[in-house]
C-alpha cells in the first residue's frame, strides 16, 4: 500500500450517506500520527458499515520516516519500534485508494481528512475522490 491524495467533498449535516434511509453504507477512518506533523500517519483504521453493522475492518500501521513524540505515543500507544518494518505511505496509496475511493467516509473532527491529504501532498500522490462526514460536526 502506499499514501495516497483525497480530494474532499465534505458534506453538510443534512448530507445522508449513501444509499437511502435503512440502507446506509459508510466507511469509519482513524488516523494516528508519530508527531505533530499529520502528514507523519503511523497507523490507519478502517470500518465499513453496512445498515449499521459492520462489513470489513482493517488497521494498518505505516512507517512515517520520522521521529516519534512521547505526546503521541502517550495518546495512540504506538511506538516507533512497532512500525520499523511496516510500509510507507506511498507503499500503501494503491490499496487504500482502491478501498476509499468514491467512499462516504466519516471521521472524528477533520484531522484525519487532514493528516491524509497532508501525507498524500508530501508524497505527490494523486487524490483520493470521497465524500466526508464529520461526526464532532454532526453531533453539533
Amino acid at each position: 500500500m502506499g499514501s495516497w491524495k483525497m480530494r474532499s467533498n465534505y458534506a453538510s449535516r443534512s448530507a445522508k450517506a449513501s444509499g437511502a434511509a435503512g440502507n446506509v453504507t459508510f466507511t469509519a477512518i482513524d488516523v494516528e500520527t508519530a508527531n505533530a506533523d499529520p502528514a507523519s500517519i503511523c497507523q490507519i483504521g478502517v470500518v465499513d458499515f453496512r445498515d449499521g453493522a459492520i462489513q470489513d475492518q482493517q488497521s494498518i500501521l505505516v512507517n512515517p520516516g520520522q521521529p516519534f513524540s512521547s505526546i503521541n505515543v502517550h495518546i495512540h500507544g504506538i511506538e516507533e519500534d512497532a512500525v520499523t518494518r511496516s510500509p510507507t505511505f506511498p507503499e500503501i496509496h494503491a490499496q487504500l485508494r482502491r478501498r476509499l475511493d468514491g467512499a462516504v467516509l466519516v471521521s472524528h473532527t477533520a484531522f484525519d481528512r487532514i493528516a491524509l491529504e497532508g501525507a498524500m501532498t508530501r508524497y505527490r500522490l494523486e487524490l483520493i475522490e470521497a465524500t466526508w462526514l464529520d461526526s464532532a460536526r454532526i453531533a453539533r
